[in-house]
Parts: C-alpha cells; structure tokens; sequence
C-alpha cells in the first residue's frame, strides 16, 4: 500500500484518497466577488485586505470632500477634532484585524490577489470560486 502526506507533519493517506481539508482561507479585495459554499465542511475565513482603508473612507465621509487633496485632509482633520475618539473606537479592531491578515499574507508569501490558500500550504491564484480551488489543489496532489 502507497501512502501519501500533504506535509512532513501532515495527515498521510492511502493513495487515491482526497486529501483532507483542514482549512482555507481566502484573500481578496472588497470589490472581488467570490463564489464561496454555503455550508463548507472545512474551516472558511474569508479576508478583505482593503477592510481597513474602506472602513476609514466610510467613517471619514461625514467630514465631507473639498475641492482638492488638501482642502478634503483640511475637512477631515477638523472632523477627527470633534470626532476622534467615536472613529478610532470603531477602527481599533479593523486596524487590529488588518494587521493580523497582513501578517498571514506575508506567512503564506502571497504575491497576488485574489488568491486562496488551501491547508496553510498551497495557494491558488486568480480563482474566485472555493470550490474550484479546492478541486484544483485536490488535483495538483495527484488525485
């Protein structure tokens, strides 16, 4: 009997079994749109690497716009002044969030999006579709 590891520390499987999906995690921006299932049988996070910028533009958007770049930071300075700390309370735990998937990013070494990484181990680039990618990754094992 043939066996097979999806990584040194990995589960080992008879040959012609599907490797098991221990978790995929996608990363897009908001404007991606994404196909994804509805009631995966594997772990699913789903990260917007823009969450954070288009969150600001929507808390910063009561300050208004100018008619340019400095007059628009003028407003939006004025704005933080009298609103500060109700913006930053609702953007603390995006900018935290923010941090931790651009961490991911870097871990898993992504060079492009949107792209979804399958088991911590295999990333698949320009799908949009999860399922897809998790045939694709189930192919490139060799099943």
């Amino acid at each position: 009997m043939l066996l097979w590891g999806v990584t040194s520390a990995g589960p080992v499987l008879a040959q012609g079994a599907a490797p098991a999906i221990l978790k995929v995690e996608v990363f897009a921006v908001s404007a991606t749109p994404l196909n994804v299932p509805n009631k995966p049988a594997y772990p699913l996070a789903i990260y917007r690497t823009d969450e954070l910028e288009q969150a600001q533009r929507a808390l910063l958007a009561p300050a208004g716009t100018g008619r340019n770049d400095k007059e628009t930071e003028s407003l939006q300075a004025a704005y933080l002044r009298e609103q500060g700390k109700a913006v930053l309370h609702q953007l603390a735990p995006l900018v935290s969030r923010h941090y931790q998937v651009e961490q991911l990013a870097r871990q898993y070494a992504i060079a492009a999006l949107p792209a979804i990484v399958i088991n911590g181990t295999k990333v698949i680039y320009d799908v949009t579709d999860v399922d897809r990618a998790v045939a694709i990754f189930q192919k490139l094992q060799g099943n």
